[in-house]
């Protein structure tokens, strides 16, 4: 059983730490795999936009259920991503970090819904070109030498976004298409109840579920693939009070009896910096610590 983070948001970069210190610093809390793609201080979605052309910032939107905001961006033309956008942060941070590491990148999907359209007005067609900018990066990162690369996708469990999901699973082929590395997909703020056939039988090498914000997620793990390793998302990153012991090692220990350890990653739900750093560092070496114990 290994340990991870979903991702970063830029606001755990905010203070006047530099980035490069903050990622010594979960480094050390023990994690098998880090994220070496994103030290940068906005959010993953608007710090992806900003890098593409037929795009205007227009204006800071509420994050989910968060108590953070995003910076939204407006699509006037056709979608281009003309130069790669977090490689250069790759190649430094896999020189510099001793761990593991893995590129996280925001969906095709969440990208599509939480952009304000004047072009396309079609969400698949939206989609679509968010997805074929993405493969660009992906191929990037892939040639740079990235063996890892998660797709972090929480529009695709919203209850107001299922009845355009399907732009997320037809724009798959071109997503993945050419990427021949280790993929992730992550889920969070919701339950994947209605979808869970189509997610579990998608390329992805790896699937992470929220198990903190909906636990009928748990209903789900007995149909899990056997060819799939599962993230499993139960710390909270969100909530600033620390998870109890004694449940924390109930639920690692009861995911285990569903699908072998060895299939098995432990991380928080979602990207860490919604919370102050020190509290998301103590909650990180609290499940590094609990998944070590049981893996002796």
């Amino acid at each position: 059983m290994k340990t991870t983070i979903v991702g970063m948001h830029g606001k755990i970069f905010s203070g006047e730490e530099s980035e490069l210190s903050i990622l010594h610093r979960l480094e050390k809390t023990g994690l098998d795999i880090l994220v070496g793609n994103q030290s940068h201080k906005s959010d993953a979605l608007s710090y992806f936009m900003k890098y593409l052309t037929g795009v205007d910032q227009h204006a800071s939107k509420s994050y989910f259920e968060t108590n953070t905001d995003y910076i939204q961006y407006e699509i006037t033309g056709e979608l281009r991503c003309n130069s790669t956008v977090t490689v250069e942060d790759y190649n430094d941070l896999s020189q510099q970090l001793n761990s593991d590491i893995k590129a996280a990148l925001p969906g095709p999907y969440s990208l599509a819904k939480l952009s304000k359209d004047n072009f396309y007005d079609n969400i698949h067609k939206r989609t679509e070109a968010f997805a074929r900018c993405l493969n660009t990066e992906m191929r990037a990162l892939q040639q740079a030498g990235c063996l890892r690369i998660a797709i972090n996708e929480p529009a695709l469990v919203q209850i107001d976004y299922r009845e355009d999901n399907s732009a997320f699973f037809d724009t798959l082929p071109l997503l993945l298409s050419g990427i021949n590395i280790e993929t992730a997909l992550y889920t969070y703020f919701g339950v994947i109840g209605g979808i869970h056939e189509k997610i579990y039988s998608s390329p992805f090498n790896i699937i992470g579920l929220d198990f903190v914000i909906n636990e009928r997620n748990w209903d789900f793990l007995m149909e899990f693939p056997e060819d799939k390793t599962l993230s499993f998302g139960i710390v909270d990153a969100l909530n600033p009070e620390l998870e109890s012991e004694e449940d924390l090692t109930d639920a690692i220990e009861m995911v285990a009896e569903m699908i072998p350890s060895e299939r098995v990653i432990i991380n928080p739900q979602c990207e860490i910096g919604f919370i102050p750093m020190e509290v998301s560092l103590s909650k990180i070496e609290q499940m590094v610590r609990k998944v070590n114990d049981f893996n002796s």
